[in-house]
């Protein structure tokens, strides 16, 4: 029996930093926070 091989799909893997709860509490100056920075550009899939 022959298995099939199945690719593996690109992950983001990450921890939430300083910088991005900061981003999420919309202080001032924190701009997008490195994550969202990240995955700007690509669909995000949770």
């Amino acid at each position: 029996m022959k298995s099939k091989i199945v690719p593996l799909q690109p992950i983001l893997v990450s921890w939430i930093g300083h910088a991005d709860l900061k981003a999420a509490a919309g202080e001032a100056g924190a701009g997008l926070g490195p994550i969202a920075q990240a995955v700007a550009f690509k669909e995000l899939v949770l």
